[in-house]
């Protein structure tokens, strides 16, 4: 029962087709359909198998350059790949995955069951994965859709930007020379002359005030229009703080504190983040929270930048009085309901359509130590394991405890098998179609190679595909070093040494509040320019067409951009108000000024949306692709200020919708159909058997299995082209359903058998080659310049990045787009009607009205008559 629950994050086998290897991936979502079936949202893991050939080849050199530093999974030579045999790092292939971020959905029914993908582990043995069962992992990402192969690995930062400078620890004897003073503030003493009843007097009077002053406050009386609701405002916290800060700062002297509160402006107003924030930014917190959680650093980078966290983090915490959070605990609670948590699925018991009819010659007994009969395929051994039994345990690779110990030629072609290929690349796939779980891990280079072939349903991966691009990447970044990345740091000055730098060439003064202005004449000036935009966006043709409200042309004259340029005016006419007055409007008409949000057409916002959905946030590949016009800068400014429009709110409504079908996990029953490739077993079939089991062994006519060899076997499979006869038994059928490989290098190679039988490139049959494979650096060839990267795709960033340029891949000149040539050729007729009918054309206006249609059957007949009786 435990076996057939599925939860998400489980690592799975799916079938696709019954004579296709299984499908490994991890459960992302599980959602429950309108038909009632379940489906299973799930990542991919690519095999070696998946990938393009030339994807294969980088992917062993990445190896091979690895093997270099003793880091390669599957080391072809040196110390790591001594403690492997040829067997082993032929079977370690088949346990190494690819991790992508394509998300697919699938069936629920096609799990076949469960499997284990680790991350590559360097420091573990190699044979760990070949002694489990299901046991794969990986280490390289791959792309699908752009083709590229990665390693996803982090960096560890170090420096004082990171970590904290730790003074030395003082001495016995050693005094503290720190001002303590300069470390703390006293903001409250018990020792003063009031009493209890006293101080609670004049927090009553502070919360007095608070009221009436929210009553001659604008904004908090239209928020908060009940004297219920602006006296509990004025009873917060914030109110209280500030009166008892009030009283610490004036001596604890009730009467100057008194009058403090309220100054000449008016009565002193405290409000705290719940009354600050404005609704826009509420939602953007809620939003933010349900994505990041309490990541607030997350959230004030991505959603509330012009937040300092203090103000987010209190928020947070006044946020969890409020009604807001308990109607979401409770919108939660009701969504929960319809998402399941795990989800049963049976064992799949179908027969295989590959499966051979074990009927034929079944002899007494088997020698594989299991309790079903072998059977015997007419003396015609398997072509994985050629009928050899391992010497371990029921373990198809023991553990040699050795790290000098090498693979065996058979452990390499196994370890290919267990190799997968990253991708970005997403499929919908019917949940029905999980035929069980994996584990696919990213390939740690300190781990034992034997250690994924040692595991059942273990796959790794290390680099990404793209299948759209069809390329082969290594999620690696690169350390940009010089000039242009890291900045030149002088040498620290000595003691003494004055600063020769000029500061104002350092700096640039926008804003100083050295100034004979009052703040109310700066806010008359700043309600001048805004007014000033209003009337500019009259007289401007393009803005009043976009904008024809009156409040809506006043509300954009009000945005930022318009304050900053009127405080940058002011300031750079040394704060005159008649000077800085006049420069807003010039002889040429009122100064206007827009940002992101007016500049943008509509059209460019659509594309922008298209690509946001496709791209996500980032803002390089959208500028690439879709908008190429315009600057990075431009197409950020735009996204922040996209997000407070109603489209953004409309598209949350609309994922808030389509959430709603998501499961969590899914049960799916065993798949028990019979498999298409399952032979017939009705032939041969003798008493007993020598495994112990009480189903009789199968003999298929002397035939023997193509992998291992083996004439008995519980049950046969049809496998390759149906001229050919081949056959696999029970343990390699279900060995090639998970791997996508025979356990030994047969002259089939992997049985790809769709390409025309034609050996994949980066196959291990000619292993003899791969150790000689070395890694050739790809080099710069503008001249002056020369420099050398590992990968293809550095050397391509390079090219876009230093020289300006967009190289196609194998040559370094720039891409250019060829359009199709054309030649319009036109008949005597035509050129005669011309000149005959220019009345009618009339070319010079039809040059000024492209528009306007001619009249083509008048000028037919106009022709028709003038050239009637001519030759």
């Amino acid at each position: 029962m435990t076996a057939n629950m599925y939860r998400v994050g489980d690592y799975v086998y799916f079938e696709t087709t019954s004579t296709s290897p299984y499908q490994i991936r991890r459960i992302e979502e599980l959602n429950k359909t309108a038909s009632g079936n379940v489906e299973a949202k799930v990542m991919c893991f690519y095999r070696r198998r998946d990938l393009p050939s030339q994807l294969i080849q980088l992917a062993d050199k990445h190896q091979c350059a690895l093997d270099e530093s003793n880091g390669s999974p599957i080391p072809e030579t040196g110390s790591r790949a001594d403690q492997l045999s040829p067997k082993q790092r032929h079977q370690m292939r088949h346990r190494e995955l690819f991790l992508s971020r394509q998300v697919e959905t699938l069936p629920a029914t096609h799990i076949r069951g469960k499997c284990s993908v680790t991350l590559f582990n360097e420091t573990e043995a190699l044979t760990s994965y070949l002694n489990k069962d299901d046991m794969f992992f990986y280490c390289l990402v791959f792309d699908p859709t752009q083709k590229t192969l990665l390693a996803d690995k982090g960096e560890i930062r170090v420096g004082s930007r990171y970590q904290c400078d730790v003074p030395p620890m003082l001495r016995e004897g050693d005094s503290d020379e720190r001002e303590l003073t300069e470390l703390e503030t006293l903001v409250w003493t018990p020792e003063h002359n009031l009493s209890d009843r006293q101080i609670d007097q004049f927090l009553v009077v502070s919360r007095s005030v608070g009221t009436f002053a929210r009553a001659l406050d604008c904004s908090s009386s239209v928020k908060q229009p009940s004297l219920h609701m602006s006296a509990a405002a004025a009873s917060r916290d914030i109110t209280l703080f500030h009166a008892m800060d009030t009283l610490h700062r004036h001596g604890y002297n009730l009467s100057s504190a008194l009058c403090s509160l309220v100054p000449s402006s008016g009565p002193v107003l405290c409000r705290d983040e719940m009354e600050e924030w404005s609704a826009s930014e509420a939602n953007l917190f809620e939003e933010a929270l349900d994505k990041y959680g309490k990541d607030f650093n997350d959230i004030r980078q991505d959603f509330l930048p012009w937040k300092t966290l203090k103000n987010i983090i209190e928020y947070y915490y006044m946020w969890k009085t409020t009604d807001r959070y308990v109607q979401q605990k409770r919108v939660k609670a009701v969504e929960a309901e319809s998402k399941l948590k795990q989800v049963y699925i049976p064992n799949y018991n179908k027969p295989n359509p590959a499966a051979l009819n074990n009927n034929k010659g079944v002899v007494n007994g088997s020698s594989n130590g299991s309790s079903d009969p072998a059977v015997s395929l007419g003396g015609k051994a398997c072509e994985s394991c050629n009928g050899a039994l391992d010497e371990s345990n029921g373990s198809p690779i023991p553990e040699t405890g050795s790290r000098a110990d090498q693979l065996s030629p058979k452990q390499r072609h196994q370890m290919r098998h267990r190799e997968l290929f990253l991708s970005r690349q997403v499929e919908t796939l019917p949940a029905t179609h999980i035929r069980g779980k994996c584990s696919v891990t990213l390939f740690n280079e300190t781990e034992a190679l034997t250690s994924y072939l040692n595991k059942d349903d273990m796959f790794f991966y290390c680099l990404v595909f793209d299948p759209t691009q069809k390329t082969l990447l290594a999620d690696k970044g690169e350390i940009r070093v010089g000039s242009r990345y890291q900045c030149d740091v002088p040498p620290m000055l000595r003691e003494g040494d004055s600063d020769e730098r000029e500061l104002t060439e350092l700096e640039t003064l926008v804003w100083t509040p050295e100034h004979n202005l009052s703040d109310r004449q700066i806010d008359q000036f700043l309600v001048v320019s805004r007014s000033v935009g209003t009337f500019a966006r009259a007289l401007d043709c393009s803005s009043s067409v976009k904008q024809p409200s009156l409040h809506m042309s006043a509300a954009a004259a009000s945005r930022d951009i318009t304050l900053f340029h009127a405080m940058d005016t002011l300031h750079r006419h040394g704060y005159n108000l008649s000077s800085a007055l006049c420069s807003l409007v010039p002889s040429s008409g009122p100064v206007l000024c827009r940002d992101e949000m007016e500049e943008w057409s509509a059209s460019e916002a659509n594309l922008f949306e298209e690509a946001l959905d496709k791209y996500g946030k980032d803002f390089n590949d959208i500028r690439q692709d879709f908008l190429p016009w315009k600057t990075l800068k431009n197409i950020i400014e735009y996204y922040y200020m996209w997000k407070t429009t109603d489209r953004y709110v409309q598209q949350k409504r609309v994922k808030a919708v389509e959430a709603e079908s998501k499961l969590k996990q899914v049960y799916i029953p065993n798949y028990n159909k019979p498999n298409p490739a399952a032979l017939n077993n009705n032939k041969g079939v003798v008493n007993g058997s020598s495994n112990g089991s009480s189903d009789p062994a199968v003999s298929l006519g002397g035939k023997a299995c193509e992998s291992c060899n083996v004439t008995v076997s519980n049950q046969w499979y049809a496998w390759g082209p149906s001229h050919m006869q081949c056959r696999l038994c029970q343990s390699c059928w279900q060995y090639w359903k998970k791997y996508g490989g025979l356990k030994v290098a047969t002259r089939f190679g992997d049985g790809d058998f769709e390409n025309g039988g034609k050996k994949k490139s980066g196959s291990d049959i000619d292993e003899e080659r791969l150790p000689g494979m070395s890694h050739r650096p790809h080099r710069c060839n503008i001249g002056g310049c020369g420099k050398e990267f590992k990968l293809k795709a550095h050397l391509g960033r390079h090219y876009a990045t230093a020289h300006g340029i967009v190289v196609r891949s194998g040559s370094p000149r720039p891409i250019m787009k060829t359009r199709t040539a054309f030649y319009l050729f036109t008949t005597p007729i035509t050129r005669i009607s011309r000149r005959l009918c220019r009345h009618i054309m009339r070319p010079r206006h039809a040059a000024r009205a492209p528009f306007f249609a001619i009249n083509i059957q008048a000028v037919k007949q106009e022709c028709s008559i003038q050239m009637a009786g001519k030759t």
